[in-house]
């Protein structure tokens, strides 16, 4: 012991700081919240419940991996820019609460961006854009609710190229679970390049508040209190309408069918797309084509028949097919339709197929031109808030 007080005296007040926190941190720490041992793993999957530690461990981790190796660069995500900032950088256990003040050098809150002494950064970078993973490069990362991204499997494996520097980048993803892609794939992968660590809510219910223990006792027996407090990933069929379970139920061989009903969820949205005439043909981009040529073909009737009537009450003609003073409303649509099919429907009917071939030729690449042009010219505007709690001594910069 003495030895070791006489080791300490000799550190830096840099170093003692290091070990004070690393120390303190060793002591609090849970079961579940100490890495994986050896080398042979790329992928630390935390699985726990809610307020079981997942943040707080994932903050200490790689704060602890960016000031121990100096001039590495460290990447955090989160689903959401709000995520990112409230939960994993300025939350209670987030990265500014539990780094030491002296030894962050800077905190830029617009970039999101911790830069500890040690010439080492923490950057972040919401998970909504995929496409912002695209350029930097890490030695690691942290990942945080990967089960509530969005587009989680497109942003996974864009940031996945960007772990390419250092001997052996690695990643922390903590989340409760949910029976999506990205988490069973993560799973399978399991004992290859992946540890799995699981947790419940109770292992660390001596940190929270009294009355949380009474709010979730109430899910207890339920699905979704087996997936939000004990971290279990429910069976996707567990999770419809119809449960898989239920069929079970039946014992003995099924009876006669007398006639089947089958509902359809048609989805209508940009990635999985599907118009309800098409659906069995058409997917994605196709569909929106195919939308906007009957669109297109449609409008070059109707604009047609617009046309027609800023010179139709004045023009002079056979009786049924001009209008007079003193018609009715009915007689007045009669004589116009006489008009329109005697005079311009051929003329219409060969704009609005040339609209429609049109949009069926140049409609796909036209589309995705305006949605690049959209992605490369968005901006959205965030305050920052210049100044930080005096207890944390961080002077952000802009």
């Amino acid at each position: 012991m003495d030895d070791l007080a006489t080791a300490y005296a000799r550190l830096k007040p840099v170093e003692q700081a290091i070990a004070d926190w690393q120390m303190k941190w060793m002591v609090k720490r849970l079961p579940h919240q100490i890495p994986p041992k050896g080398a042979d793993w790329t992928i630390w999957l935390l699985l726990a419940g809610r307020g079981a530690g997942k943040t707080r461990t994932a903050a200490e981790v790689i704060s602890a991996w960016a000031i121990m190796r100096p001039d590495t660069r460290w990447l955090v995500s989160a689903p959401t820019y709000s995520d990112l900032t409230g939960v994993c950088f300025e939350g209670e256990s987030g990265l500014i609460n539990v780094i030491p003040p002296d030894l962050i050098e800077t905190y830029n809150r617009s970039e999101v961006e911790i830069k500890l002494i040690n010439g080492s950064t923490l950057k972040g970078i919401t998970a909504e854009k995929p496409e912002r993973f695209r350029g930097p490069q890490f030695h690691g990362g942290w990942l945080d609710e990967l089960a509530a991204w969005q587009r989680a499997d497109e942003a996974f494996d864009l940031l996945s190229f960007g772990m390419r520097l250092g001997d052996h980048p690695r990643l922390i993803c903590t989340t409760t679970p949910k029976p999506n892609t990205i988490i069973r794939n993560l799973l399978a992968r399991e004992g290859k390049d992946v540890i799995v660590t699981r947790a419940s809510t109770y292992e660390n219910l001596a940190n929270l508040a009294p009355t949380f223990r009474d709010q979730i006792l109430r899910y207890e027996g339920t699905t979704i209190g087996r997936q939000e407090i004990h971290a279990e990933v429910i069976d996707p069929e567990e999770m419809g309408v119809i449960k898989r379970s239920w069929v079970k139920l039946w014992k003995g061989e099924l009876p006669e069918l007398e006639f089947i009903v089958m509902s359809l969820d048609t989805a209508f949205t940009e990635e999985t797309g599907s118009f309800l005439l098409f659906y069995p043909v058409l997917r994605g981009d196709e569909v929106e084509v195919v939308v906007l040529a009957i669109f297109a073909g449609l409008w070059g009737l109707i604009y047609g028949a617009i046309m027609n009537v800023w010179f139709w009450p004045f023009a002079v003609g056979p009786a049924e097919q001009y209008w007079q003073p003193g018609i009715t409303v009915g007689d007045t649509l009669r004589r116009y339709a006489a008009f329109y099919l005697a005079t311009s429907l051929v003329w219409d009917v060969v704009r609005a197929l040339s609209n429609g071939l049109l949009t069926l030729a140049f409609g796909a690449p036209t589309l995705r031109a305006l949605r690049r042009f959209k992605r490369r010219f968005a901006f959205a505007y965030q305050p920052g808030n210049p100044t930080l709690p005096e207890k944390q001594g961080v002077s952000p910069t802009r």
